[in-house]
């Protein structure tokens, strides 16, 4: 099974905007991993492949609970200081599906995921914060957009290169986390905002 531990730290950081790059170096890293690991005895490879698959787990799990506790506050902040009525649906919607899936993150992963939505989302919340009406809309909507297309990503990553309990529950999201950013898309063209 393919695995592109950097790739995936890279999109779990949400460095989307590296992509092509991104596409790149996991080749070149892909090639000259083959190369290092035919030089390595097979215990060594077993640990290798042991510990990737260990630092693929515990990245993921990072990533995919913070961004479920950035979509659960942020949505929270939006039934408290939105009047639209599809960003009030939505957010109610983000709220349910991502408590369920924070739920499944935990049963499923091998660490406690964090219960934070990392530095990164707190700047955002706190911006989200400060702002009032379509100014708050807007924003909430775009990082809506923003970050379900990082999480598509991330969550696409583990199914495709994961395996076990956590790839699964990936592949099982992907429907749910697709709807999400659809609808999302879908609210920012009518605010005219794509």
């Amino acid at each position: 099974m393919k695995r592109t531990t950097m790739g995936f730290a890279l999109l779990a950081a949400g460095s989307l905007t590296a992509a092509p790059a991104l596409a790149q170096q996991e080749m070149s890293d892909h090639g000259s991993m083959h190369s290092e690991t035919t030089a390595m005895s097979p215990s060594m490879k077993s640990k290798s492949a042991d510990t990737a698959s260990m630092d693929m787990d515990a990245m993921f799990t990072k990533a995919a609970a913070q961004s479920g506790q950035f979509e659960i506050q942020s949505s929270q902040l939006a039934l408290d200081k939105s009047d639209n009525q599809d960003i009030q649906q939505y957010a109610q919607q983000m709220i349910t599906d991502h408590q369920k899936l924070s739920k499944q993150l935990k049963s499923a992963a091998s660490m406690t995921p964090p219960m934070d939505a990392g530095p990164a989302n707190d700047l955002i919340l706190a911006s989200l914060e400060g702002m009032e009406g379509s100014e708050f809309d807007q924003a909430y909507i775009e990082n809506q957009v923003h970050g379900h297309a990082m999480t598509v990503a991330f969550f696409e990553a583990m199914a495709e290169n994961g395996d076990g309990e956590l790839a699964d529950l990936a592949e099982q999201a992907l429907p749910t986390l697709r709807d999400h950013l659809d609808h999302a898309r879908g609210i920012a063209s009518g605010m005219n905002l794509m």
